[in-house]
């Protein structure tokens, strides 16, 4: 058995705990489970759950981890993800952490999916691809989006691309979910002032009465916002119909460029 660390919530003690050597969906989705019934102990169980996902994913060939997810978990390969990232963070004991496992109730613009993982159809992808050039980097990221993306280089929810350099012309779909959405927005902002962005895309729900979506509309050198709404893939390949409309975000120095692409998308600003 190998130990590890979880969180007492009533005193806020870390206790240690064992993780079988061999760990199995049984171990995993009882944690899940126990995460669900009780508030007081949710924090706790999910840390584990986390920790057990991890474990699992490294006796795992690469590639293998979603998949094993999808058949044997009681819950969506986002969930797992979220569930690793819960147990990596620091802000788990204040419950801040946790949020992201039951976006429901603060995550409207997903239609209550308790999903935030929703991919972006082809066209769009290579929309940008040709707007730019290329895309360098796509850090806020999934495995399964890539196979449509191709960046030289993407984060997933286990990277963390909030912690990472970012560089080059950026493809950006951000996590639906705050207070994820802000921070990722925040992050792209402060790579594009130092330069290390050269461009950037980001495409997101046009949420014109939220922070987030003023603070990328001050720095964008063009916004197109859609006509109709984007159908998008969730992981499981399934489209999504979103609740509202989007819009995409141009930063960079060919905005003229960008028109010429995404035009037919709908209007300009």
């Amino acid at each position: 058995m190998n130990e590890l660390a979880t969180v007492d919530l009533r005193t806020g003690e870390l206790i240690a705990r064992d993780v079988p050597l061999s760990v199995t969906a049984d171990d995993i989705n009882l944690e899940h489970r126990l995460a669900h019934q009780s508030a007081e102990s949710a924090v706790g169980h999910a840390i584990r759950c986390g920790h057990l996902l991890t474990a699992k994913k490294a006796e795992l060939m690469p590639g293998e981890f979603d998949g094993w997810v999808a058949e044997h978990c009681e819950f969506q390969r986002a969930t797992a993800y979220n569930y690793i990232k819960i147990s990596k963070s620091s802000n788990a004991l204040d419950g801040s952490a946790i949020r992201h496992l039951f976006p429901s109730g603060h995550n409207h613009r997903a239609q209550y999916t308790g999903e935030y993982e929703w991919y972006t159809p082809a066209e769009y992808i290579e929309a940008a691809r040709a707007a730019m050039g290329g895309i360098d980097l796509d850090p806020a990221s999934h495995e399964a989006a890539q196979l449509t993306v191709k960046a030289s280089h993407f984060f997933t929810d286990v990277e963390d691309g909030r912690m990472q350099d970012w560089y080059g012309r950026v493809w950006m779909n951000p996590p639906y979910v705050q207070p994820l959405i802000h921070e990722f927005i925040e992050k792209l902002i402060a790579e594009s002032v130092s330069g290390r962005v050269t461009q950037a895309i980001v495409l997101t729900h046009n949420s014109t009465d939220t922070l987030w979506f003023h603070r990328l509309e001050e720095v964008a050198a063009r916004i197109c916002f859609t006509r109709g709404r984007i159908a998008f893939i969730d992981p499981q390949g399934e489209r999504c119909a979103p609740t509202q409309g989007q819009a995409f975000f141009y930063l960079g120095e060919d905005a003229t460029r960008f028109d010429d692409v995404f035009k037919k998308f709908g209007f300009l600003r």
